[in-house]
């Protein structure tokens, strides 16, 4: 995160000799209009979205962000954008992130670059709350209907994003198998058809294992 601030630090320091713009107001924190629109922004984004704790890294992103638009202008904000990532929480907040811009005026027309980078601010100071990612699993198992309705429903409760498919599918990340599967390249969890305590004690730390390093190359 620092490396990518000074990034952004060296980016604008560009950006400000071409536009003649001074640093102190950003740097020093002075341009009080801003601070006000930066703290009135704070104060809606926490009633969006109630539970989120931001953190002071946000905090300031957030004002350089504001800094940008309101004196480089949205055109140039670009420059200053972290990497873009695929991510399900722009879908999952849409109506949320969407009164959030219409609150502060926020134009995706007038203000794409803007809009889009506090989206991605929001999105990963959620991400490093609560985040949860989903886990696609293929249930293979020789059990009848009603004991494989019992099954999915328990593995449905089980505290994890879980996508559960009895179809042969690409891009799953798990097999759950009660017998032995031939030449499978995907990684395969063996349990007892009729699943004991140790077995579900050892599928919730694949899972736990799964969730770990989805969110860490999130």
């Amino acid at each position: 995160m620092k490396q990518m601030r000074a990034i952004f630090y060296f980016l604008f320091f560009i950006i400000q000799n071409i536009l003649k713009i001074p640093t102190d107001s950003l740097l020093h924190i002075q341009d009080e209009p801003i601070v006000k629109k930066t703290t009135q922004f704070l104060e809606n984004i926490k009633v969006i979205f109630p539970k989120i704790h931001l953190s002071s890294i946000f905090k300031e992103e957030l004002l350089y962000l504001m800094y940008s638009a309101n004196h480089l202008g949205d055109s140039y904000i670009h420059f200053l954008e972290k990497p873009t990532h695929s991510s399900t929480f722009t879908y999952r907040y849409e109506a949320e992130l969407t009164q959030l811009f219409t609150k502060n005026k926020c134009s995706r027309n007038n203000s794409y670059y803007f809009q889009d980078s506090v989206t991605k601010l929001i999105e990963t100071q959620l991400a490093t709350e609560n985040y949860q990612p989903q886990i696609k699993i293929l249930v293979v198992t020789k059990l009848d209907n009603l004991q494989k309705r019992s099954l999915l429903q328990k593995l449905n409760n089980l505290p994890f994003q879980l996508l559960l498919t009895e179809q042969t599918e690409e891009n799953v990340d798990l097999i759950l198998s009660d017998f032995y599967l031939n030449n499978q390249s995907t990684p395969t969890f063996y349990w007892n058809s009729l699943p004991l305590e140790n077995d579900w004690t050892n599928l919730i730390e694949t899972l736990q294992n799964f969730e770990k390093q989805k969110i860490e190359t999130y």
